[in-house]
């Protein structure tokens, strides 16, 4: 998983076609620990998780409120796929890493890329 400080993408666009988006209208604890022991099943899923509250470019928090909604006082978290699109939205309260995986790993473009995955193996 890519840090949210390292990112220099300011706009949801820069990230289109390369990575899936989950995004948290805001911190919560059990999350933020369950993201680091995720680590590798976030990578291997070209995700990239962003907190609303946390320190994120500006624009790039206006830019997922504004397309989607979604405001820090809101608990809520939504997926944006690869290309761009919300594939998912969640209350905190129904969020868990194992739905999210299941529906990740049932979707087409995560199926070929598992595929593709096997065959360089």
């Amino acid at each position: 998983m890519l840090s949210i400080s390292a990112i220099a993408q300011t706009k949801l666009s820069d990230f289109q076609w390369k990575n899936r988006i989950l995004v948290f209208s805001a911190s919560n604890s059990e999350f933020t620990q369950k993201v680091d022991l995720l680590k590798e099943e976030i990578k291997e899923r070209d995700l990239i998780v962003i907190f609303l509250d946390g320190k994120i470019a500006p624009s790039l928090k206006s830019d997922i409120e504004e397309r989607f909604s979604l405001k820090a006082n809101k608990p809520a978290a939504i997926l944006i796929g690869k290309d761009g699109s919300t594939t998912l939205r969640w209350n905190l309260s129904d969020f868990t890493f194992k739905k999210l995986f299941l529906s990740i790993d049932s979707m087409p473009m995560r199926q070929a890329e598992m595929q593709l995955k096997k065959k360089g193996d």
